[in-house]
């Protein structure tokens, strides 16, 4: 008996304080990520944005009941352009406080971006010892992408955070047999598909690791049961949407928004030529090439002056898009390169900052060859030092990590596999789809930052394998266990 009593009074202390050593860095990470994303908040305020004009637009018809709808004054139609989960996290506030609501949701974004930077620690905990997930929430908390859009009225903090739970469920093996699990993961998906349409690409990602590679202690209908369970919420908001822009504008699908993408590529890639089409195509080519790249004007003028539906307009830009890619393959595929890099090699929210104030360096965000035209070479060496750098992170120390992990922790492949998987997809339809930019990366750097935090630790001589395993609680390997 005085043994037994011995052991408890031994074993409860420490209980208590590795609850507290656990704790204390998450709060730490959540603290540093707060203070930074308030501190550039304080300095800057709002960051400007076109798109921040229709989210902020719809929020207020949305909050007003007026509908959904974009327009300033009646008539307000129905849009189909922008999905809604956005302006709905808008109108919330505007309807909580109709004076300070959109600063209240920028403050709301600032606490949902530290919270992902816990997130990030916990899901790298998953992979790497407690120093490697310490080092990827900092590099998460210190991410100047998101602490730049946090300030924006731009729906990226929503979506990382969103998709950053997700993650960290689905990172957990022994969520993957529970029906209920996969229930409310599909519902954090939904959600999270309607604020940024790249999180579809989580749906044959995740649903591809459950059904097939599930483990054998997991019966075939089982799995199926799960798998539907995943699929009901996901799909059934889905086409009640589609539904709904199908009956407002006789359009059948969550956004009209890809046809102004295509066209918009297809316009910077300079392969638009007017005189290659007849009809409706010429009449919008033409508008297109006087007006540049600025869709929403192209789209207004063809509606305002020529009578055309915005669904019309959205396949209309389609055609000419793909007709005009189709004939002019190199410029394609050269520019889907130029924007493959431009993903991880993109310097412009950094730079783009500079030339607020207080700092006021107008050059810094100008294009690097206009700079060297002019002289101005300090914002060319800098434009190449951030390039320097992210080509550093993303095509040496990231791959590097990503090998010592797939080596070191056979155990969790299928994980990493998964984010691998979701991480690639969206990068690659940012280049087919959207352009590259740091802007269309910012949801996979949840993800990126642990694969890079590995990669560090292996190049200062700290061993990732075996040695977490043993080290971790019993209780947490056994929730691990089938």
């Amino acid at each position: 008996m005085n043994n037994i009593h011995s052991s408890d009074r031994i074993v409860s202390p420490d209980g208590g304080r590795t609850a507290r050593r656990q704790y204390l860095p998450v709060a730490a990470i959540f603290l540093l990520a707060l203070l930074l994303r308030l501190g550039f908040f304080g300095v800057y305020g709002v960051i400007p944005n076109g798109d921040s004009i229709a989210y902020t637009q719809l929020a207020a018809n949305l909050a007003a009941g007026r509908g959904y709808s974009d327009r300033f004054a009646p008539p307000y139609d129905p849009h189909t352009l922008r999905i809604p989960g956005y302006p709905l996290f808008l109108a919330a506030h505007l309807v909580l406080d109709p004076q300070h609501g959109l600063g209240l949701a920028i403050l709301t974004q600032i606490v949902l971006g530290a919270t992902t930077c816990v997130l990030v620690y916990h899901i790298a905990r998953r992979f790497l010892p407690p120093g490697g997930a310490g080092l990827a929430s900092l590099l998460a908390a210190f991410n100047f992408v998101h602490i730049y859009l946090a300030s924006c009225f731009l729906a990226e903090a929503l979506s990382i955070f969103l998709l950053g739970v997700f993650i960290l469920l689905a990172v957990h093996r022994g969520n993957w047999g529970r029906p209920w699990v996969a229930f409310a993961m599909g519902i954090i998906l939904s959600m999270a598909l309607f604020v940024r349409m790249p999180s579809a690409f989580l749906i044959p990602v995740y649903a591809s690791a459950i059904l097939p590679f599930a483990v054998p202690s997991v019966s075939r209908s089982r799995r199926f049961v799960v798998l539907l369970c995943f699929l009901l919420p996901i799909v059934s908001s889905t086409q009640l949407w589609c539904m709904r822009n199908y009956r407002a504008t006789g359009h059948y699908g969550l956004t009209s928004l890809g046809g102004y993408y295509s066209l918009w590529r297809a316009l910077r890639f300079g392969t638009v030529r007017p005189e290659a089409f007849t009809g409706k195509e010429r009449l919008v080519a033409e508008v297109a090439e006087k007006n540049g790249v600025r869709m929403w004007l192209i789209a207004d003028t063809l509606h305002n002056d020529y009578k055309f539906s915005y669904p019309e307009i959205a396949a209309l830009f389609n055609q000419i898009a793909r007709k005009s890619l189709k004939a002019h393959p190199w410029r394609y595929v050269r520019g889907c390169t130029y924007d493959l890099l431009n993903n991880f090699l993109s310097p412009a929210i950094p730079t783009r900052t500079l030339g607020f104030p207080p700092i006021g360096w107008t050059n810094a965000p100008r294009y690097m060859t206009e700079n060297l035209r002019e002289g101005n070479y300090g914002a060319v060496a800098l434009n190449l030092l951030l390039r320097g750098t992210f080509a550093l992170i993303f095509f040496l120390v990231m791959p590097l990590g990503g090998y010592v992990l797939w080596v070191r922790r056979p155990e969790l492949r299928r994980e990493q596999l998964l984010l691998w998987g979701f991480a690639f997809a969206v990068i690659l339809a940012g280049t087919v789809l959207a352009g590259g930019s740091d802007r269309f990366r910012a949801p996979t750097d949840t993800i990126f930052v642990m694969f890079i935090s590995a990669g560090v630790c292996e190049l200062l001589g700290r061993k990732i394998g075996e040695s977490e395993s043993k080290t971790a609680c019993p209780a947490e390997l056994a929730k691990e266990r089938y």
